[in-house]
């Protein structure tokens, strides 16, 4: 995520908005083998493999939530923040887990 930007004067952001969320999307592309893997936000406990009932009814694994801080009300910075406890989102730091289906 460091290279996630945005325009300070941009009309999502002004003197009195609420800070934005955003839904990181985790996917790799293997060149070698030329396969898309896609990757989930399975919380850290969850260890029976997941089938496709699990999947479509836990939405909350499907994205990482992170909030986009206005850089008006943050003394101009630009921050992103990890929203915690989300799957197996913790305050610093995104798990991602390669989503297998059976």
């Amino acid at each position: 995520l460091k290279r996630v930007y945005w325009f300070r004067n941009s009309k999502l952001f002004n003197t009195t908005s609420e800070n934005k969320k955003l839904y990181i999307i985790g996917r790799f592309f293997n060149a070698l083998n030329g396969k898309v893997y896609d990757f989930y936000n399975l919380p850290l406990p969850y260890i029976t493999p997941v089938t496709i009932t699990d999947y479509s009814q836990n939405s909350g694994w499907w994205t990482s939530p992170t909030m986009l801080i206005n850089p008006n009300t943050n003394n101009g910075n630009y921050n992103i923040v990890t929203i915690p406890f989300i799957g197996a989102n913790e305050p610093n730091k995104i798990t991602l887990t390669e989503r297998v289906i059976l």
